[in-house]
């Protein structure tokens, strides 16, 4: 059954407040990352980025002092959290030089009922980034994967409902991010055309087969930076043809260059699940 493209909300934040007593505590906290299939929760160092582009709805939430956020080439705002679309450009810095950070894939949660339900109030916002301050706050070791959900928003997020085909495809890409899979070779696997394929592809997850591709192969770094492997390694392990472009993908993604990335997860504890 095919579904209707629906426009996800532009972005979410709330007015600049105080930290609690309790969130200026963190500043001694220890650096982590949790890497799952469709989420990730980070709390550690934060340099400045240039712009940033996830295929993941991404919540930022201050640690110890407020941020500066633009989203969308939109003003700068002093922010303590913001929630950021997928596939949408925004500037972040800090002065503390720590943030913490949860991403959740864009085809993993259904993004008007998200918004709704998490971010659409600024109670819902403020309980939400109190919710993963306190996950932050505690080991990432002892969170299985089937409790993300509970940890950082108290309950289940409310799944995307995709076309059965897109599902197969978007799989096999996940199982394999470094992989060469092409758009013909889903559309063979699903049984449709090209065309027809890349329509749907495009209508079920609000961006192209190339784009959306091209994120999970950045996106399969992450759990790569715990390897002291050199950076040509480190692209060719990652699927790039070679360091040049691994490092022109991964700044157009992440606002840093690899290099950058390497040195600021130095004494990064990463715990990634499959």
């Amino acid at each position: 059954m095919e579904h209707a493209r629906r426009r996800e909300p532009k972005f979410s934040s709330h007015p600049p407040h105080s930290l609690t007593s309790s969130s200026r505590k963190a500043r001694g906290m220890d650096r982590m990352m949790l890497v799952t299939p469709t989420r990730i929760a980070y709390r550690g160092l934060f340099g400045t980025p240039g712009v940033r582009y996830f295929g993941a709805w991404t919540l930022y939430v201050a640690i110890n002092t407020p941020f500066e956020a633009s989203i969308d080439d939109g003003p700068s705002r002093s922010e303590t959290f913001v929630a950021v679309p997928p596939y949408t450009p925004h500037l972040v810095s800090t002065p503390d030089r720590e943030m913490a950070e949860v991403l959740v894939e864009a085809e993993a949660v259904d993004g008007c009922r998200f918004h709704d339900q998490f971010l659409a109030t600024p109670v819902q916002r403020q309980r939400v980034a109190a919710t993963i301050r306190a996950g932050l706050s505690r080991p990432l070791s002892s969170c299985p994967s089937e409790d993300f959900d509970l940890r950082f928003f108290g309950e289940r997020l409310p799944a995307r409902d995709l076309d059965s085909r897109i599902a197969r495809a978007i799989e096999r890409m996940k199982d394999d991010p470094a992989g060469r899979l092409t758009a013909e070779d889903c559309a063979a696997m699903t049984g449709l055309s090209f065309s027809r394929f890349t329509h749907l592809f495009s209508d079920q997850t609000q961006t192209t087969f190339r784009r959306f591709r091209a994120w999970k192969r950045a996106r399969g770094l992450m759990p790569l930076i715990a390897n002291p492997l050199n950076l040509l390694d480190v692209a060719l392990n990652a699927g790039y043809a070679d360091s040049t472009h691994f490092s022109h993908s991964i700044r157009q993604f992440y606002g840093y260059t690899p290099r950058d990335i390497f040195a600021g997860s130095r004494r990064l504890a990463i715990f990634s699940q499959p």
